[in-house]
């Protein structure tokens, strides 16, 4: 083990800034050159057991294998979600601000209102409302290039959209009144 690595006890999306993979001699080295680009594969949340993971390595610094990733308080839960819960870390809407924020960096509004839907469905937010609120704007921007739109006719349009991602899911637009408020006249069910 690389006694650098263990004592600079980094978080994974951390660990590239400070080392690089050499695959002449097959091992991790110190990183000379600071500049990197990279990024840690994002999951769905309805990825199951990966999305888990990945929520445990966004949050806990140094681990050293998945045995590691899956104890918490001295005992080693059976599964990621497991650990992830009794972490805390489901019970947070940072994790959920967190996937948001980093898709708008590269996903399509389509993408980010089907999203946001499975996120209200699989992932119970503590704060919808707030959620709803830091992407409504980059949900909408496909909508905003039609001149000839109004702003009220971009927003029924975007919760029309999320309405059919949520109906064919099992769910309705309307269990979710305390997020966008009065709406039954913007959405045709």
């Amino acid at each position: 083990m690389n006694n650098d690595a263990i004592n600079l006890n980094l978080l994974y999306k951390e660990f590239l800034q400070h080392f690089v993979w050499s695959s002449s001699y097959k091992m991790w080295s110190r990183r000379k050159q600071r500049l990197t680009i990279g990024r840690i594969v994002t999951c769905h949340p309805t990825e199951g057991e990966r999305y888990y993971l990945r929520l445990l390595l966004m949050n806990i610094r140094g681990p050293k294998s998945y045995e590691a990733l899956r104890t918490v308080d001295g005992k080693c839960y059976t599964t990621f979600r497991e650990a992830a819960e009794k972490k805390g870390l489901l019970y947070s809407d940072n994790n959920l601000i967190d996937c948001m924020s980093e898709a708008v960096s590269y996903q399509m509004p389509y993408s980010l209102r089907r999203l946001f839907a499975t996120l209200l469905v699989y992932c119970n937010p503590g704060n919808p409302k707030d959620l709803w609120k830091k992407i409504e704007d980059s949900m909408s921007e496909d909508f905003k290039r039609i001149s000839t739109i109004s702003k009220t006719n971009i927003q029924q349009s975007i919760l029309n959209h999320i309405n059919e991602v949520l109906l064919s899911m099992g769910h309705n637009i309307n269990e979710f009144k305390d997020i966008f408020g009065n709406i039954q006249h913007f959405v045709h069910i």
